[in-house]
């Protein structure tokens, strides 16, 4: 399966059996969570639906619009999603990762933007990126002080 494990058959083993919510052989869904530790969809909870409302937000919101000029991008790398300012009124999701916690992320940004009266645009203009699981091998190494 793609998590190399042998599947099928005699082996009792079903294929990608070992996948978790953010797509991580063998994962504890903990990169593609919440605050709160809990993994995220595409449906916002009440939770998120006043996060997504909250004053933080819809000043993060007109930050965006404020801070960037016409057809400037800019891509929120934690969450996976591309962000694009249209004009004065009208931003733009040009890209988003193929995975849950980007669109919940989305849904958050999309109610976020309309409330703050600004238009998100999202179809037909947001190409979807295939979500490509971190290979621990990339994660480096925690350093610290060396103790003698």
């Amino acid at each position: 399966d793609n998590c190399g494990m042998c599947s099928g058959g005699n082996s009792g083993h079903v294929a990608d059996s070992d996948i978790d919510d953010c797509g991580e052989c063998f994962g504890d869904n903990s990169w593609c969570s919440d605050c709160s530790g809990t993994p995220c969809d595409m449906e916002l909870d009440e939770d998120g639906v006043s996060m997504a409302l909250s004053h933080q937000q819809l000043a993060w919101c007109h930050g965006f619009m404020d801070n960037h000029k016409d057809g400037q991008m800019f891509y929120l790398e934690s969450c996976g999603v591309h962000l694009q300012r249209v004009n004065e009124t009208e931003s733009r999701c040009v890209a988003l990762v193929d995975h849950p916690y980007c669109y919940a992320t989305l849904a958050m940004m999309t109610l976020s933007f309309e409330k703050a009266g600004i238009d998100l645009q999202v179809d037909p203009y947001t190409v979807v990126i295939p979500h490509e699981p971190r290979d621990e091998k990339e994660v480096p190494p925690e350093t610290g002080v060396e103790v003698a």
